[in-house]
């Protein structure tokens, strides 16, 4: 094992010892994202990027209009972007970028929330919220659901992968 790895994992172990059991997963609650390192990105298996990436779609109800987009570059850190189209023409886009977070099992992300809207036939963009938090994670089944810190626009969506 690497001094890093080695160093990173001694950490880890210090603070989940200072914190307890692990919550349920009811009241699963996200860290707060942080910047890659080097010990971060060997811990995550490419199977686990290959697990995240690709174009997610929910397929409930009204919700069925929210598609997800998921890349990773390089440096392992991921691109998120979720798009809600609203009967009414108008769109609530989100842009996250995270990384994959061991211990909690899921994508740590940080982001804005955007509203677009169209008045006298021109489109705007507005910001909703700067520095929105969450995680994405995927559930036994493969379903990738989204938990909005903030918002909680993500309760209730299960995204399934498109094909």
């Amino acid at each position: 094992m690497r001094k890093g790895t080695r160093l990173f994992a001694a950490v880890l172990c210090l603070l989940l010892a200072g914190c307890g059991a692990r919550p349920a997963e009811e009241a699963r609650q996200p860290a707060a994202p942080t910047a890659p390192t080097a010990a971060m990105e060997e811990a995550e298996p490419e199977e686990t990027a290959d697990s995240y990436t690709g174009r997610w779609r929910d397929g409930a109800g009204e919700a069925g209009q929210c598609g997800m987009t998921i890349s990773k570059d390089g440096e392992g850190v991921y691109s998120i972007e979720i798009r809600w189209d609203r009967e009414d023409g108008s769109a609530e886009l989100w842009q996250f970028t995270g990384t994959y977070d061991e211990a909690w099992e899921g994508i740590d992300y940080i982001g804005t929330h955007y509203r677009e809207d169209t008045a006298d036939g021109e489109r705007r963009t507005s910001t909703v919220l700067e520095e929105e938090t969450g995680l994405l994670y995927l559930d036994g089944d493969g379903a990738l659901l989204w938990e909005d810190t903030f918002e909680h626009m993500g309760d209730g969506l299960r995204f399934t992968r498109e094909t």
